[in-house]
């Protein structure tokens, strides 16, 4: 059985000593290879060993904590110290001077990230790690000969990670050739990053890619006789390092080492086996409550379809065990939708996004199979809802296209492509003959308008004008209104230390009459009955499932539009409830939170606007999201990592069982990691291709 081959970065040796980072630990092998053993058991990401000049310390950078920090053992087995108290993402490991101190480079407590300086810190017997500043000014690289000094600037990047690249941040070198403090820019006429300076038998080694691909270079300690040491032509080489005679660096997740900078010198990989049960690719439990994405509640509120790190689950809310619709291995379902609710039988039928093929599609899983439609013919789908009468989808793409699905035979109609930006917040109509949604404007930055698509003729028309930003419209629940929110209330605020005014409250909901002889719900009341107050729901009224049909006015839309008699704020998320609509609000806050007590929590709250009352009330303090069942009357809470139930008219009485907690541990998920690894890849590249701008 042969060993998973495994990726090995950060390289460094001493002597016949090998040192490495592989599985979020540091590594020890023979300078030549072959079997390594664990050094340590950080489970965090680490990164940079090095081994000290006589090979008995070792030290590296660790995310213990929140930041990276430099810590030190004996190579022979030992408690660890931290060296550095950085406390900044910066904090990098140069390594060992020559006369035994650590060499750390760090921006901590420095005003910007770009200001890292090299520090020593004394490692022997009885010293005290207090890090001593180099006099060499920012750096982000220091190799220091004899008395050759060379240091490193530019981005702190590697330029694997940013190939080719030719800006005014690329690492530059500089050298001090009599260690006098004078430095002079060594080969300032190529082009392009130099980077990881190394002193190796009386040459300066380094990596660049002015010829196309980062390989291994080298130079005489006066800047000439430049040298190529190495021939890669597909990934870089990186992470170079080395012990004063010999060089070794990573290369696709594979070491490999350079005996000598001699012209005719070849670099020869080298085979190291790692000892190891390879824990980190082991299939293993999901932490559910650490993965929800987006839900989907059904008709009634008794269950959602839950994506669950790429697992489409139907959970049930009360009680009853967990079904999981899609789950594969190196597949994302996403994006779920419910078409119908679960019959006696526990028929169901579910929508979703899949890239099962490598493009976007849509799957259907209902009591007749699965069904896949539309691959290689939606781009990247941005959104998927469903008409209530579950006879068709509606998707938005990232190209701008907003497309209309049929779920009888997957049949795709193109009902818009706009260049000036991708359609928003799809929602239908009551008797599914509608599609309103917000769409971008021409005009550019963030105008957008709200349009109302005619599904069975095509015919678009605006509903609003490309003056202001209108999100998130919505029918009421009896067809007869359609709400949305606009960023158009312009009532400014005096700032508090200089003369200057800001709108931090723009966003409020409004409403038009989608037939021009119905009332505004927000008129006088008359004889003490509220004209126009929605009542039942238009679902409600239909035969056999089927809702009546709505009555839609199109001209005069924009004219009966009217502002919820609610005071504007931070409002996001309008959804229609039974009788009423919900949205959040988000408080006003300073952004690094000191003008807030500590332990505040200023996440949105749930608002409902209650037409039969005409009240504005609150359904729940804070959350960080919610869905609402296809009747209105239900609405499912997250907050944090919890799902519950809650009624969508009332806020939950403290110990009634308005308040439903959804247990989550009854799903049992599992994810195999090289298939996500591979997964996450592909999808990565798609997204590049799609959005490259």
């Amino acid at each position: 059985m042969t060993a998973a081959p495994s990726y090995l970065r950060f390289p460094h040796l001493r002597g016949d000593q090998l040192t490495f980072a592989a599985e979020n630990d540091v590594w020890l092998a023979g300078a030549d290879g072959g079997q390594a053993r664990r050094l340590t058991a950080e489970a965090v990401p680490v990164a940079r060993p090095r081994l000290s000049p006589d090979g008995t310390l070792l030290a590296w950078q660790s995310r213990r904590g929140a930041e990276p920090e430099v810590y030190l053992m004996p190579v022979a087995g030992g408690p660890a110290r931290q060296l550095t108290f950085f406390g900044h993402a910066s904090t990098t490991l140069l390594g060992f001077s020559e006369a035994g101190q650590v060499l750390v480079c760090s921006a901590g407590s420095q005003p910007f990230r770009s200001f890292g300086w090299a520090y020593a810190i004394e490692v022997g017997e009885g010293a005290t790690p207090a890090p001593r500043r180099l006099p060499y000014g920012p750096v982000t690289a220091v190799a220091i000969g004899d008395p050759a000094v060379v240091v490193g600037t530019g981005n702190l990047r590697e330029p694997a990670h940013w190939k080719r690249y030719r800006g005014g941040t690329a690492g530059r070198l500089w050298l001090d050739a009599d260690g006098t403090g004078e430095f002079a820019e060594l080969l300032a006429e190529l082009p392009g990053p130099k980077t990881a300076p190394v002193w190796t038998g009386g040459r300066l080694a380094f990596l660049a890619d002015f010829e196309g691909h980062g390989n291994v270079y080298s130079v005489a300690a006066d800047g000439s006789d430049l040298r190529r040491h190495t021939d890669h032509d597909t990934f870089y080489a990186r992470q170079l390092a080395g012990d004063g005679n010999r060089l070794v660096y990573q290369h696709a997740g594979e070491l490999w080492r350079l005996d000598s900078l001699e012209p005719d010198s070849q670099p020869r990989r080298l085979d190291v086996e790692l000892a190891s049960s390879r824990a980190l690719r082991a299939v293993t439990p999901v932490k559910v409550a650490d993965h929800l994405g987006d839900l989907a509640v059904d008709g009634t509120g008794r269950a959602s379809a839950i994506e669950i790190r790429g697992n489409i689950v139907w959970l049930t809310h009360r009680d009853g065990p967990a079904r999981v619709v899609a789950s594969r291995p190196g597949v994302r379902h996403r994006l779920p939708a419910v078409l119908a609710d679960a019959g006696p039988h526990g028929e169901l039928s579910i929508a979703y996004v899949t890239d099962a093929e490598g493009e976007d599609a849509v799957e259907i899983a209902d009591a007749r199979g699965v069904r896949r439609y539309g691959t290689g013919q939606l781009g990247r789908v941005l959104e998927l809802v469903a008409s209530p009468d579950g006879s068709r989808l509606a998707a938005a793409t990232h190209d701008g296209r907003l497309l209309s699905i049929a779920t009888t035979d997957g049949a795709i109609t193109e009902l818009e492509a706009n260049p000036s930006g991708d359609p928003r917040q799809l929602a239908f109509s009551p008797d599914s003959a509608w599609l309103a949604y917000s769409a971008a404007e021409p005009m550019g930055g963030e105008l957008r308008s709200i349009r109302l698509v005619e599904l069975a003729t095509g015919q678009i028309t605006p509903v609003t004008s490309h003056r202001f930003l209108d999100t998130h419209p919505v029918f009421s629940s009896d067809g007869k209104y359609l709400a949305f929110l606009s960023a158009r209330t312009f009532d400014p605020v005096h700032d508090g230390h200089v003369f200057d005014l800001a709108f931090p409250l723009t966003v409020r909901p409004y409403l038009t009459t989608l037939a021009a002889a119905t009332p505004s719900p927000f008129d006088p009341e008359v004889r003490g009955q509220a004209v126009g107050a929605p009542g039942a729901a238009a679902a409600d009224a239909g035969v056999g499932g089927v809702a009546m049909p709505i009555t839609v006015e199109l001209d005069g839309l924009a004219e009966r539009i009217v502002a919820f008699p609610v005071a504007a704020g931070r409002l996001a998320d309008l959804r229609s409830a039974d009788g009423g609509f919900i949205w959040t609000d988000k408080p006003v806050a300073g952004e690094l939170g000191e003008s807030r007590n500590p332990g505040d929590d200023i996440r949105p709250a749930l608002q409902r606007w209650d037409f039969g009352t005409r009240k504005l009330v609150e359904l729940a303090a804070r959350v960080d999201d919610f869905a609402v069942s296809g009747d209105g009357r239900k609405v499912v809470l997250r907050d944090a990592k919890a799902l519950s139930l809650v009624p969508a008219d009332r806020k939950p009485a403290e110990g009634s069982d308005d308040a439903v907690a959804i247990d989550l541990d009854r799903i049992r998920l599992t994810v195999d990691p090289p298939a996500e690894w591979r997964q996450m890849v592909d999808e990565t590249g798609r997204l590049m291709r799609d959005h490259y701008w």
